[in-house]
C-alpha cells in the first residue's frame, strides 16, 4: 500500500490545490485542473485558423487544454473564474481575520513548470522563450490525465524539463511509453 498500514509514509503527501513547490530547485505550480475545465465553458475563438476553415463548418474553435492553461499564464491568474464559477475560499480585505488578504491564484512570478491535473489527455508545450534572449525562462506547460480514466502518469526530466507519458496497461502486463507502438522495446519490465 502506498498510504501503508498506519495509514503514512514517505510515498504518499497531501497537497493544497493550487499547489506550489520548489523540486529540484525547479520552481513547479499548478492545480486540479477545475480552472482549466472551467474557463473551457468561457474561451472559443470564432476566428478559426486558414487550415481549419475548410474542416469546421460553424467557425468555431475550442481551445485545447494546454492552450488555456498558456493563457493563464498570460492572464497572471489561475483561476479567472473564481468565485464565479469556481467555489474558493473568501479573499479582500482581511481586517476581520477571515479569508486571506490577497488573491490566491495571482501568479506572482512565472513557474518553470506550470501544470493542471484531470486533464482528458496528455498535452505539453514548452512557451516563454524569446528571440530577445533577455533572460527569460521557459516554462514547461503540462496537462496531466486523469489516472482513474486513462491509466496514464506524466515523469519529467528535472535537468531538461523533457516530460514522457507512461501508459498503466489495465490487464497487468506491465507499462508502455505512451505513443510508441506495442512492442517488446518500448515496454518496461515491472517485476
Amino acid at each position: 500500500s502506498v498510504s501503508g498500514s498506519n495509514g503514512k509514509s514517505n510515498l504518499f503527501h497531501r497537497a493544497p490545490n493550487p499547489y506550489e513547490a520548489c523540486i529540484g530547485g525547479i520552481r513547479f505550480l499548478g492545480s486540479d485542473g477545475l480552472n482549466v475545465s472551467d474557463l473551457s465553458h468561457y474561451m472559443i475563438d470564432s476566428t478559426p485558423k486558414k487550415e481549419e476553415e475548410e474542416t469546421e463548418t460553424n467557425n468555431t474553435r475550442y481551445f485545447s487544454s494546454c492552450e488555456i492553461l498558456e493563457k493563464t499564464l498570460q492572464f497572471g491568474h489561475m483561476a479567472p473564474t473564481a468565485p464565479d464559477s469556481i467555489p474558493c475560499f473568501p479573499f479582500g480585505d482581511n481586517h476581520n481575520g477571515n479569508g486571506c488578504s490577497q488573491d490566491p491564484f495571482v501568479i506572482s512570478s512565472t513557474p518553470r513548470v506550470y501544470f493542471c491535473g484531470n486533464s482528458q489527455k496528455f498535452e505539453t508545450k514548452t512557451v516563454g522563450l524569446n528571440s530577445n534572449n533577455d533572460g527569460e525562462m521557459a516554462t514547461r506547460l503540462i496537462c496531466i490525465p486523469c489516472f482513474r480514466d486513462t491509466g496514464e502518469v506524466v515523469l519529467i526530466n528535472l535537468k531538461t524539463l523533457e516530460t514522457e507519458c507512461l501508459l498503466f496497461n489495465a490487464d497487468g502486463s506491465g507499462v508502455m511509453i505512451k505513443g510508441e507502438e506495442e512492442d517488446d522495446d518500448s515496454k518496461m519490465d515491472t517485476t
